[in-house]
């Protein structure tokens, strides 16, 4: 393995498993620092994550396509709403 598919594993790894829940989290819970938010961050990714995964094969719409879009979605929509709420509000 090369460096470059070293990086492509730990950066889809951060953005799919640790930043949504993050960003979950800095968007409702301002108080939690630390381990606890790494912690917390990551379970809350992880299930969201299944959630996706179970609503998409509810509906039988379930792909590897599909499930990329949700996840990609997930990840835009979250930071976004979490910088639109500091900034503005």
């Amino acid at each position: 393995m090369g460096v470059v598919s070293i990086l492509q594993i730990l950066l889809g790894v951060i953005l799919i498993f640790f930043l949504p829940g993050f960003m979950f989290l800095r968007f409702f819970y301002k108080k939690v620092i630390g381990l606890e938010m790494v912690i917390l961050g990551i379970g809350l990714s992880v299930a969201a994550c299944v959630f996706i995964g179970l609503i998409l094969a509810a509906f039988g719409i379930f792909n590897y396509i599909n499930s990329i879009i949700s996840y990609v979605i997930l990840i835009i929509i979250i930071p976004l709403a979490y910088f639109i709420k500091d900034r503005f509000y």
